[in-house]
């Protein structure tokens, strides 16, 4: 009897590999970590630059406080007089310039 003859499997007989879920994630992850990675160092730069922002609060330009905003006379008559002071404190590193200051 006659020997068959076995096909071999050439590449072009072989069917495409289908990416299977496993597979898929795996090729996936480095995406997802590198937008991770890129989103924990905005908000750490966001962070960062806000501390710097307030720790410099004070230094640049005038800036005004004040210990008591308001103050209540109580019940007056429209005829009596009175008067509070006002303690105004100049908090930054340039000088503070009050104009054309007025009471309610």
């Amino acid at each position: 009897m006659g020997k068959k003859k076995r096909k071999k499997a050439t590449g072009s007989d072989q069917q495409p590999e289908k990416n299977l879920p496993s597979e898929r994630k795996s090729k996936d992850r480095p995406i997802f970590l590198s937008i991770i990675g890129i989103v924990i160092l905005v908000i750490a730069a966001v962070i960062w630059l806000s501390q710097d922002s307030s720790s410099q609060e004070g230094q640049g330009g005038p800036s005004i406080y004040f210990p008591e905003d308001s103050y209540d006379f109580g019940t007056i008559s429209q005829k009596t007089q009175v008067s509070h002071t006002f303690i105004v404190k100049n908090t930054g590193g340039a000088p503070l310039k009050l104009i054309k200051a007025k009471g309610s």
